[in-house]
């Protein structure tokens, strides 16, 4: 058997219809045979004839689409080597239209990274920044996805700092960096004027993201305030969120010791309160399960420092450190704060 182009033509047809998902998979299951199968007789020599002439943007993307969601990688790499390409569709001005929802935002959406990165082979027209209905747009894809190579591409026409209008989805491509680990995305964007404080609608900034996500990851929190300094645009490290929560709030609730001395020592504030009065040392206090070398870290830390902490701050319950700490059973928390005269 030969694949070629009318072979596959009833599949992609289909998949621009309204089928069944369980006939979609099976269909798709049948093109990865068959592609099997083109991919054992030519030996990579062969290609099939333009996909061009056969088929339309939208075919494609549709199947793309449903391939994206049925987890077919092989198909994806199938359409790469037969140099298959996406483009642009024209409005009436010959200007290409942005509004447009590709399988690249479908793979996005479902996390599939590896997905997304090898899609940019096919999506390859970085002038074009396609955004879908909810404000994601294929640069931030990239970098979620961690292809530099491609979101050096877009930043020759894109702001680092620009959001969707009238969006609250998704982050800030800084922050989408942070999130997915991309410190070679981090670096670029920083480096190409991202800006390092700019926080997403909840008010999450990268730093909080970093506080959340990077354990005791030094060397990344290290670089990523380096380069802030080198730039010009310090990082602030009290940044609160619409709770009111720092990253120094953050790295107490994850127990990031390493984190917590770092901020303290690029001035976060010890006795920083939320919008119900909590404090950073509420919140080492209230946790499930004991941390006293934590604790002990924070102390040392601010009266090796000249850094009073106010042990005996109350939230808006009414409540104390210590008496959070009763409440949770840690006692041997308990009993470092009363060295400290809390109540």
């Amino acid at each position: 058997m030969t694949t070629s182009t009318l072979d596959i033509w009833p599949i992609v047809k289909a998949m621009n219809k309204n089928l069944p998902e369980a006939e979609k998979h099976q269909l798709l299951s049948h093109l990865h045979t068959m592609i099997d199968n083109w991919n054992q007789q030519s030996s990579g020599r062969e290609r099939v004839p333009s996909w061009r002439g056969e088929f339309t943007n939208e075919n494609i993307d549709c199947l793309l689409k449903e391939v994206v969601k049925d987890d077919k990688m092989k198909v994806i790499d199938f359409l790469i080597a037969n140099e298959y390409e996406d483009e642009p569709d024209l409005d009436q001005h010959r200007k290409p239209i942005l509004r447009r929802r590709t399988a690249v935002h479908v793979a996005a959406n479902l996390k599939l990274m590896p997905q997304v990165y090898r899609l940019f082979e096919i999506y390859n027209k970085f002038h074009v920044n396609y955004e879908d209905d909810n404000g994601l747009t294929h640069f931030h894809a990239a970098c979620m996805c961690g292809r530099l190579d491609v979101v050096k591409e877009f930043l020759n026409f894109q702001d680092p700092n620009s959001r969707p209008q009238g969006h609250t989805y998704p982050d800030p491509v800084l922050s989408l960096a942070v999130r997915h680990k991309r410190i070679k995305v981090i670096e670029l964007l920083l480096k190409k004027g991202a800006e390092p404080n700019l926080a997403n609608v909840e008010g999450w900034t990268p730093l909080h993201f970093i506080c959340q996500d990077y354990d005791n990851d030094m060397g990344t929190l290290g670089r990523f305030f380096k380069i802030c300094e080198l730039r010009g645009k310090p990082v602030n490290v009290n940044a609160q969120t619409e709770s009111g929560w720092t990253p120094l709030h953050v790295s107490m609730e994850h127990g990031n010791v390493a984190l917590v001395e770092f901020l303290l020592d690029k001035g976060a504030n010890p006795n920083a309160a939320d919008l119900n009065g909590t404090t950073p040392l509420h919140v080492v206090c209230c946790k499930e399960y004991e941390e006293p070398d934590l604790l002990q870290r924070f102390f040392n830390w601010c009266e090796e420092n000249g850094r009073m902490v106010d042990v005996n701050a109350v939230n808006v319950e009414g409540k104390t450190p210590l008496q959070w700490c009763k409440e949770h059973g840690h006692s041997r928390m308990a009993q470092l704060l009363r060295r400290k005269f809390a109540v």
